[in-house]
């Protein structure tokens, strides 16, 4: 296959003879994890288009057939020369399929790492967003049902282990370019690496033919005027003129078989949206916020301080979490019928912040699941205090379950004990043997039996002796300091799900990952989300701890 330096000096060559433009001071070279970019000598402002990728160089399923794409006869040949022999995708980690991918000792080290992620984020992003089964099980599907039967028609020898590795290969590469493309490879834009502060971004005009990729006009124009006038169908045109296509790495590929005039417009653009300082790596982003569950599952890596990492819940897991809780309640009902308080209501909060539609963009659409969270400063959603709010109200024997005045006063007496809490703040922040309440908290598992809303009889004196000098006029706090309770259980039972760490702390985890050998390197990412995870749930528990008397 050739050194990585001579892979990209066939790329290169390759790019000139697709007529791919790349700003002359950029270069492409060699990163620890592959091919890169990175800035020369320059300071480059903002915006400027770096790389310019005509669409007849983009590798889609129209621009390609079969004939064209088979070794060294292939168009595109010196780019798929430049991708790399597999891709370390979380998806494939303690499965059968890794032992089809990966030598013995990497295919242990994914078994290993697989055994950590059980009931983390990460298994979340292992299932179907729209069914959710497997994804593993769908890509299966496929290539029992379509691919080895098509193969087998065309007296083609094919494997299981190049599927997967084409999967992976496009899964993790492939950007979203146009109305007639559709979901394509875009050779040199996935050369760029990803970060959430990016340098970069691609660009592409999705308003095109869907007929032949035309972006001017084109014969097809008089045929989807008549459907229009006949109502008989929509535009074949996309409305939106201009895309940013953050969502995932792109490759390119050259279309042989078009015969239309290439349309110098016509292109895939990689533009700087910030400036680039001189000697940098450049980087874009396959999505504006992706968690490292999504960054492992779909690319295989994972970044340092990832402020989107994020804990989510769903109806159903808060029902598992102890059935006592929601005996006789139908939680998704409640909450879909449960009132929204407005957007500024929890702008001053320490403990619940107001998430929005966008927020859960990349979420799972399947579910409430990306409504019900903690994200990554600890602090929980706004639905998901909302939703422990009516299981709380409905074990008080409430009688306006769901009231706007009830919750409106619940947040305003929240608010309050919030303001109280910071004020006391200093003097709680450290324990007696100088280690914070976050570290100790979690640990605390001793409580009423049956009942996950009691005190915790392990809980300092000193709070409990604060509890007891509270009189008539502060029971209306009393609910807001179920709510509270009730978040630190779910979230320690969360915690518990992760096996592998059951009886573990953050701090437990990493203490045993500094054994892990580097090499190790799936194990120790799988180790470093399951810390991740778990910092944020203690930090929860930490910060309500606070507000309970």
């Amino acid at each position: 296959m050739g050194t990585a330096s001579q892979k990209i000096a066939k790329l290169m060559k390759w790019c000139s003879e697709q007529e791919i433009e790349v700003d002359p001071r950029l270069e492409i070279t060699t990163t620890p994890t592959g091919i890169g970019v990175r800035a020369k000598r320059d300071y480059l402002a903002f915006p400027l288009t770096l790389v310019k990728i005509p669409k007849t160089a983009v590798l889609s399923t129209r621009t390609c057939s079969l004939s064209r794409i088979l070794g060294d006869r292939s168009d595109w040949h010196g780019y798929l020369l430049s991708l790399p022999d597999a891709v370390d995708l979380a998806l494939f980690w303690g499965t059968d399929q890794s032992h089809l991918l990966f030598d013995p000792q990497d295919a242990s080290d994914g078994d290993q790492a697989r055994v950590w992620l059980v009931g983390t984020e990460v298994e979340n992003e292992l299932r179907n967003n729209e069914s959710g089964e497997d994804i593993l099980g769908d890509i299966d599907d496929y290539y029992d049902t379509i691919v080895q039967p098509l193969m087998d028609r065309m007296g083609l020898l094919s494997s299981a282990a190049d599927y997967y590795r084409a999967y992976a290969l496009v899964s993790s590469r492939a950007f979203l370019v146009d109305a007639y493309h559709g979901l394509s490879m875009v050779p040199i834009a996935d050369v760029f690496d990803h970060t959430n502060e990016n340098h970069v971004h691609l660009e592409s005009d999705f308003d095109v033919c869907v007929s032949c990729g035309a972006l001017s006009e084109c014969p097809h124009d008089n045929e989807s005027d008549e459907l229009l006038m006949d109502g008989s169908s929509s535009s074949p045109l996309a409305t939106t003129k201009a895309i940013r296509s953050d969502d995932e790495p792109r490759a390119r590929a050259k279309s042989p078989e078009s015969n239309l005039p290439k349309e110098k417009d016509n292109t895939c653009d990689m533009v700087s949206n910030r400036p680039i300082t001189a000697d940098t790596e450049v980087f874009n982003t396959y999505g504006e916020r992706l968690s490292n569950a999504s960054l492992l599952v779909r690319y295989g890596f994972m970044i340092d301080g990832n402020e989107w990492d994020a804990v989510h819940w769903t109806t159903e897991d808060l029902t598992s979490s102890e059935s006592s809780l929601c005996e006789g309640i139908d939680l998704a009902a409640l909450l879909a019928n449960a009132p929204h308080l407005p957007g500024d209501t929890w702008t001053g909060s320490s403990l619940v912040y107001y998430h929005s539609v966008d927020d859960g963009a990349q979420q799972d659409s399947r579910t409430d699941r990306s409504a019900l969270c903690l994200n990554s400063d600890g602090k929980i959603s706004d639905r998901l205090w909302t939703l422990c709010a009516l299981i709380v109200l409905h074990r008080r024997g409430s009688k306006s379950l769901g009231a706007d005045a009830e919750f409106t006063q619940l947040a305003v007496t929240q608010l309050e004990l919030e303001a109280e809490m910071l004020n006391e703040s200093d003097a709680d922040e450290v324990v007696s043997d100088g280690a914070s309440s976050a570290e100790i908290d979690p640990e605390c598992r001793t409580r009423t039996p049956g009942d996950p809303l009691a005190p915790c009889a392990g809980r300092d004196a000193s709070h409990l002796a604060r509890k007891q000098l509270w009189d008539a006029s502060h029971r209306d706090e009393e609910p807001v300091f179920d709510i509270a309770r009730l978040v630190q259980h779910i979230c320690r039972f969360r915690m518990n799900k992760m096996l592998r760490s059951q009886d573990m702390s953050s701090r437990g985890v990493a203490e045993v990952l500094d054994d892990v050998p580097e090499g190790m390197h799936r194990t120790r990412m799988a180790m470093m989300q399951v810390i991740n995870e778990k910092s944020l749930l203690e930090t929860c528990v930490s910060l309500w701890n606070e507000l309970i008397p």
